[in-house]
């Protein structure tokens, strides 16, 4: 495990709801968290439902270490018993330690994790601008952010269906058009776009010698195919 900066305990106003254990630039904290998920339950739904805790409760532990309370999955935490800050969190795919001196809302966040009543989740987004893992307590988070996650991945979900309805993707791999991303979004939300589909595309090809990167439109990816129009770089 890896130490996460600018962790945080979460609070909406005044009340406590969980933790940010930050993150670093480390690829430990770049692998995602399928290790965390697998071990709690955490099943693919829509909005908190993507979130919440089914099992692995008993892979939870709660002891004290002086002035110090601690959360963990792993006891490898005990490395960075060195740390005197009054919150220290530490975290990779499998497992995260929470070590603070605030006992009573860690005490909180343990009598959550007994019953359930927790999600977990990467920050950065969606109503939490601090990036890295977030240990929440599901009945204390506001229903304004469980309504923009809920919104947020509804409409991934409708941009994805629509980017497979136009099939772009499929007609570059045919035409031997190679890239390392090609990432949707809706043409509504950027000015000046036209296009007659609904959707464009962040275009990361590869040889970048002879290509562009960049936002393009789906009629710009079908004159790539032609090895016409933006993207390909001119002589």
């Amino acid at each position: 495990m890896r130490k996460g900066y600018k962790s945080e305990l979460v609070y909406d106003d005044r009340n406590f709801i969980g933790v940010c254990l930050g993150s670093d630039f480390v690829s430990e904290h770049e692998w995602g968290i399928d290790g965390i998920k697998n071990t709690f339950g955490i099943v693919n739904g829509v909005g908190i439902e993507r979130m919440k805790i089914h099992k692995g409760f008993d892979k939870i532990r709660f002891e004290k270490w002086g002035e110090f309370a601690v959360i963990s999955t792993d006891s490898s935490w005990e490395q960075f018993k060195h740390c005197t800050d009054d919150l220290t969190c530490v975290w990779d795919e499998n497992d995260f330690a929470i070590i603070s001196k605030d006992e009573k809302s860690l005490t909180e966040l343990w009598d959550a994790f007994k019953i359930g009543d927790i999600c977990i989740l990467l920050g950065g987004g969606g109503g939490f601008s601090n990036r890295g893992l977030l240990i929440l307590i599901t009945s204390k988070v506001p229903q304004e952010i469980k309504d923009v996650w809920k919104n947020t991945d509804e409409d991934n979900i409708a941009l994805n269906n629509e980017s497979k309805k136009i099939g772009i993707d499929k007609k570059l791999k045919k035409a031997g058009k190679n890239y390392h991303a090609l990432i949707p979004n809706w043409v509504k939300d950027f000015k000046n776009v036209k296009s007659k589909w609904s959707v464009l595309y962040w275009l990361n090809p590869m040889e970048q010698q002879q290509n562009n990167y960049g936002w393009v439109t789906v009629e710009d990816l079908e004159l790539w195919i032609e090895n016409k129009g933006p993207i390909p770089k001119k002589d």
